[in-house]
């Protein structure tokens, strides 16, 4: 009896880690699908978990699209270091840093919130 239950208890970890894996899996997907755009871990992990366990996949998501090559980012000419960098400056000063990052004119900047 003692046995039985220690095997279905081991069963529902590897199926709890089995799950943990396949949501962290589409989250990365969609981490990947934005350009390695970090600040969206929350949305993703909630939006990756409600498209696989809802049934209903959201649209423009392929389960079976190659992802790009890791150590490639998508947008940036910047590495993460450099990119971190100059999301801290923007958020310091958007109206002024906006326009030399972006080349927009200042007028068109959107204000600090």
């Amino acid at each position: 009896m003692q046995e039985a239950r220690s095997d279905m208890a081991r069963r529902r970890n590897l199926e709890r880690e089995e799950r943990l894996n396949m949501i962290r899996e589409a989250a990365y997907y969609r981490f990947m699908r934005r350009g390695y755009a970090h600040g969206f871990d929350l949305e993703d992990w909630l939006a990756a978990e409600a498209e696989l366990f809802s049934g209903h996949p959201e649209p423009g998501a392929t389960a079976t699209a190659a992802p790009p090559e890791p150590g490639m980012q998508q947008r940036s000419t910047h590495s993460p270091r450099e990119d971190e960098v100059l999301k801290r400056i923007i958020k310091k000063h958007p109206q002024r840093d906006i326009p030399q990052i972006e080349g927009i004119d200042p007028q068109e900047a959107p204000l600090r919130e």
